[in-house]
């Protein structure tokens, strides 16, 4: 993957340097200058059209404006794995190695010859927090385990490719991990990897039991309830454990839910969310608490705990707003980074941060367009989620903060929630 590291920026607006290349050269900066093998020609280069910025400003975007996004996000994805590939494994077993080196050969030839089965691999939410963890490795993570999961993302993409491959893949956990699709549970725990055998739209492991993803789909949304994905713990919160039988009905019966409620409520919302969240992750469940999160490196993924008492829908949609910010703010700058000031909110007792106070805004916005669509019963909320939003705008304008784009994200935000009248 040789696409160079381009600046994103939406058209007709303030063209400053992209918060999105700091990003990458901050992640890949130590990698060495060896070139990587070719996957593809250059890609595009992706562009937010002014109408798609006011219309994420307004609070739910497009599906149009999102898929430019999305393809920003596969981009940065691709170029991300490209670096990995070029890191020399710091575990020295030369098994990790081989199916590091294979699953990357292999992942070139496909990007050739199936470059959607590719392109689903690398747009799985998990595939960008993977190469994050390369890049920028935890206190005693295993570098050469870590970058043989190229193997199992190679492996993934050739059973949807519906070609035929031998793959080696490491063993983590007991499992090996094939992304968007499933793991086999291996009886051998001591092994280092384990071949994976792809054919004819099937995948077999000696001595392995699959496990499917878990899927939810309905005509809202879409998407998987993620409980294997080896990656997918990196939220503020430990996710949960694969899920019982009993617990995924229960949880596939409050998405759809969810999503029945959100296309009834704010149909612009969920039109939105249903075209661009791929991943749930249930989060461990705590004692009378309902938790929530987004992690910035794996966009079209929220996690959650399964509500207590709460509204799921309420949670999904407040997470997805910041989806959607979060790769905004990777490609357009809205505010200062270098500002260091804090601003008093109303949905909390502690000032926050520039960014912060900008996610809290969108997220509340959002949460008001929902109370006001329910009416009566949720009036009170509906006020108090519009008097927070034009607040901390009022505070944003303020601040001096703001880039260009900024300010004009937080007028178009402010409006959208003084456009919502009382009567």
């Amino acid at each position: 993957m040789t696409e160079p590291i381009t600046q994103y920026v939406p058209k007709n607006h303030n063209r400053s340097p992209s918060a999105r290349c700091a990003e990458i050269k901050a992640l890949t900066g130590h990698v060495t200058p060896r070139q990587p093998r070719a996957l593809s020609p250059a890609g595009p280069r992706h562009e937010l059209s002014a109408r798609a910025l006011t219309a994420l400003a307004a609070g739910p975007g497009d599906p149009g404006g999102l898929q430019t996004l999305a393809n920003t996000r596969l981009s940065y994805t691709r170029s991300l794995v490209a670096h990995v590939s070029r890191i020399g494994a710091t575990d020295t077993d030369a098994e990790l190695s081989r199916a590091a080196a294979e699953g990357w050969a292999l992942l070139c030839r496909l990007d050739r010859t199936h470059p959607g089965a590719v392109q689903e691999i690398f747009a799985h939410p998990f595939t960008s927090a993977w190469a994050h963890r390369c890049l920028r490795p935890p206190r005693g993570a295993n570098g050469g385990l870590d970058r043989a999961h190229l193997g199992g993302l190679a492996a993934a993409a050739a059973l949807r490719a519906g070609t035929s491959a031998e793959v080696l893949v490491p063993v983590r956990d007991g499992a090996l991990h094939l992304p968007t699709l499933g793991a086999f549970r291996v009886m051998a725990r001591a092994a280092v990897t384990a071949t994976v055998s792809v054919a004819a739209g099937e995948a077999r492991a000696s001595g392995a039991v699959w496990q499917s993803a878990r899927r939810v789909a309905s005509p809202v949304i879409r998407t998987t309830l993620e409980d294997l994905d080896p990656f997918r713990d990196c939220q503020d919160w430990p996710a949960a454990a694969r899920l019982a039988s009993d617990e995924y009905s229960t949880w596939h019966r409050a998405v759809l839910a969810a999503g029945s409620r959100l296309a009834a409520d704010v149909p612009g919302y969920a039109a939105v969310l249903g075209s661009g969240l791929r991943s749930i992750v249930p989060l461990r469940a705590v004692a009378a608490a309902n938790r929530s999160s987004t992690a910035r490196q794996a966009f079209g993924a929220v996690a959650l705990t399964l509500p207590r008492g709460g509204d799921m829908a309420a949670l999904l949609l407040h997470e997805f707003q910041h989806v959607k910010l979060h790769a905004l703010t990777g490609i357009c700058d809205l505010f200062d980074a270098a500002e260091a000031r804090l601003l008093p909110v109303g949905w909390r007792g502690d000032p926050r941060p520039i960014e912060g106070v900008l996610h809290g805004t969108y997220a509340h916005l959002a949460l008001a367009h929902l109370a006001r669509a329910q009416g009566p019963p949720a009036r009170a909320r509906y006020l108090q989620y519009r008097s927070w939003v034009c607040d901390a705008a009022a505070a944003l304008s303020a601040s001096a903060a703001l880039t260009s784009d900024g300010e004009y994200f937080v007028a178009e935000m402010a409006a959208a929630a003084q456009a919502q009248s009382d009567g």
